[in-house]
């Protein structure tokens, strides 16, 4: 029954039932076998109790639709939101995006917003690099540079 359904491009992951039955455009990618480590990972993050980690060949005919990916995981990440043939993962690619209790967490990294006091765009040492303000030496000193 499921290694049927597999083979004709539906999703793996618990709660998801996404296939190309359904939605023609959706993109789905196989398990990384030969990345162990990381096929380790899609293992883990997937839930599936029934799959074991230390044989990722029980995957071999698994695989996972695009959903599950975070946009930073495309090569190129404005592929998330749109239709094409052909999305690539990156190389190192980790499905995150799961409806599961407590879901793995994102790989995409969270930057805290700049602030005025700290931003690069205010700091003299920006300043002085861009060359917008002479330095001492050539008698400028806070001067913009024409």
């Amino acid at each position: 029954m499921a290694a049927s359904r597999r083979n004709i491009h539906t999703c793996s992951a618990i709660n998801c039932s996404n296939s190309r039955e359904k939605h023609k455009d959706l993109c789905f990618f196989k398990f990384p076998i030969r990345d162990k480590e990381r096929c380790k990972k899609w293992i883990i993050n997937c839930r599936r109790q029934e799959l074991d980690i230390n044989d990722v060949s029980c995957v071999r005919n698994f695989q996972l639709c695009e959903d599950h990916f975070e946009r930073s995981q495309y090569m190129c990440p404005d592929d998330k939101d749109l239709i094409k043939p052909r999305k690539q993962l990156i190389k190192q690619a980790i499905p995150t995006v799961f409806q599961v209790p407590n879901p793995p967490p994102s790989v995409t990294p969270s930057r805290p917003l700049p602030t005025r006091h700290n931003s690069p765009q205010n700091s003299e040492e920006h300043k002085h690099k861009k060359g917008k303000v002479a330095d001492s030496e050539n008698g400028n000193e806070g001067r913009p540079i024409p």
